[in-house]
């Protein structure tokens, strides 16, 4: 059951780690696209949401639980990416909170919800 969640873990980690890196390792990426990271924080979640909505489903994990899955999930993803958010300002050098961000993350997790609904769920 737990290696059906290995793609989701695998992407969480890759979030996770790639929200951690400091600021100074990529400067001019942010000078030539100013807003390019909002479409990569969208791009980022709506990956993370998919896969943890289409791993729980298909391991079997999300029949077993007694409370709605999609809400508890959504809220849990947004609430790591406001975690993620929070580090950056206070531990990571040279990155900062951006409330933007943050609704970015909110956008990438409604995408995924919506594709993984309209692809998958219905097929099922």
């Amino acid at each position: 059951m737990i290696t059906k969640l290995l793609p989701a873990i695998s992407w969480t980690v890759f979030v996770i780690s790639i929200s951690l890196i400091p600021g100074n390792e990529f400067p001019k990426l942010q000078e030539e696209f100013k807003h390019i990271d909002k479409l990569a924080h969208v791009f980022l979640y709506c990956g993370l949401s998919f896969l943890w909505y289409y791993d729980l489903r298909r391991s079997g994990i999300a029949n077993m639980m007694k409370y709605r899955t999609d809400a508890f999930l959504s809220f849990t993803l947004l609430l790591l990416g406001a975690i993620l958010e929070l580090m950056q300002h206070y531990l990571i050098p040279f990155r900062s909170f951006d409330l933007l961000d943050i609704a970015s993350n909110a956008v990438g997790i409604v995408l995924g919800f919506t594709t993984f609904y309209f692809v998958i769920y219905r097929r099922i």
